[in-house]
């Protein structure tokens, strides 16, 4: 197997031997209907498929269930920080729910924080176990966190929180899940566990499928259009990474081979082009149909999910040339050299802009171009997805455990629709 596990990822490599995976559908406790989400977004944003009004700007890792990366409005030109929040342990990720409150994971600390638009706390809740990655926000609000386990025998468990808090049930699924979840407009929660199984979970916390998809799981389910689960992983014999879609019903559609590990989650473009990335430093390009399109090397051990731009550039993080951005084609488009690997996966605002953090403790914003347009140094390595609000707040976290929001000049808390 070429190349070496990112240093941010390496936890996961060391787990330990895999576990059986034990389907559990333990209900702590169900509650009532949780808070809808309000109607009147701006034109442009990303809706369910059943036409209602979507849960947030950024419910779900990487934006929507495309894992794209791109927000439909503008993020922050300037590195104004507008308030920070310490949550206790290393931020794993974020989400936002209907009201911009956001959502937090840690990987050090077993709590999910819920902090208002303003960095107040509004509650923790005790998970049980930490976080690897971000929170996954339905259309109803409900808040759904995925946990994980460094110990032998692995464990790791879904959860079902209401928009207040409450703890509405948990799912044991035997193995650590090392992405978020991905809330689907079917209703069903899918989640990719470490162990290489891939659950489709209903609202009310039943499995209603499970199956085997290698030796090792990767990040967080993608949905392509076309209604199909992509997801990654490592194989054991023989040694090498896989690409797999899956049915909305369990049935595997197609699988290829790649040479490494595909630990992180894939990013879909418009046209059903997967954008995958190996721990090798191997970008892959495939189509809908599960032909490889092209392969570039971007740089040694990408560690990062894939971004789609506005132009359909694809961007992605290495630990020694910083961002690469490619073209649709797979040819180089540029380079930024950053202060330390680039882990995080990308966060691309409407108007191109793209921001990430670097383990040297600074985000950075660069533009289309692959000029930079700020950088801010943070407390401590900066390996989180960033996420971008309605009204352009950039959030980014630390392994320090510190939110930050930069604030995007001249925003006074309202719609900031690209136009």
């Amino acid at each position: 197997m070429r190349g070496a596990c990112a240093a941010s990822r390496v936890a996961l490599c060391l787990i330990g031997l895999s576990a059986l995976v034990v389907c559990g559908a333990c209900v702590v406790r169900r509650l009532g209907t949780a808070g809808a989400s309000r109607d009147g977004r701006p034109l442009g944003e990303v809706r369910p498929a059943n036409g209602t009004a979507p849960t947030s700007a950024w419910p779900t890792f990487h934006q929507n269930a495309r894992h794209t990366g791109l927000s439909p409005y503008v993020g922050p030109h300037g590195a104004s920080v507008a308030w920070t929040y310490d949550v206790g342990g290393a931020v794993a990720g974020i989400a936002l729910g209907n009201e911009g409150t956001l959502y937090v994971t840690s990987a050090t600390r077993p709590v999910l924080t819920a902090l208002d638009p303003g960095g107040g706390l509004a509650w923790e809740l005790d998970t049980g176990r930490p976080s690897w990655g971000p929170p996954g926000v339905a259309a109803d609000g409900s808040v759904y966190v995925a946990t994980w386990e460094k110990a032998f025998p692995e464990a790791g468990e879904l959860c079902g929180v209401a928009p207040d808090g409450t703890l509405k049930w948990r799912v044991d699924l035997g193995s650590t899940i090392p992405g978020g979840p991905t809330p689907a407009p079917d209703g069903r929660v899918y989640v990719a566990t470490y162990s290489g199984a891939l659950f489709a979970v209903s609202s009310v916390a039943a499995v209603e499928w499970h199956i085997s998809t290698g030796w090792r799981g990767g990040g967080a389910p993608t949905l392509d259009p076309q209604g199909r689960l992509l997801v990654g992983g490592l194989d054991h014999e023989p040694k090498g990474g896989f690409l797999t879609a899956v049915g909305l019903d369990g049935a595997t559609v197609w699988r290829m081979e790649t040479d490494d590990w595909v630990l992180n989650s894939t990013a879909v473009g418009k046209d059903g082009t997967v954008y995958a990335t190996c721990m090798d430093g191997d970008v892959y390009a495939v189509a809908s149909d599960g032909s490889l399109r092209w392969r570039f090397h971007a740089g040694k051990a990408t560690g990062s999910s894939p971004a789609i731009g506005p132009d359909g550039t694809v961007y992605c993080g290495t630990q020694d040339r910083g961002l690469v951005a490619l073209t649709e084609r797979g040819a180089l488009r540029w380079s930024f050299a950053t202060t330390g690997d680039v882990f995080t996966s990308p966060a691309v605002g409407a108007d191109g802009v793209v921001y990430f953090g670097c383990s040297s403790g600074h985000v950075y914003a660069v533009s289309p171009g692959g000029e930079e347009v700020w950088h801010a140094a943070v407390d401590g390595p900066a390996q989180m997805s960033p996420v971008i609000g309605r009204d352009g707040t950039l959030y980014a976290g630390s392994a320090s455990g510190k939110v930050y929001a930069f604030r995007r000049q001249g925003a006074v808390g309202g719609p900031n629709a690209a136009r």
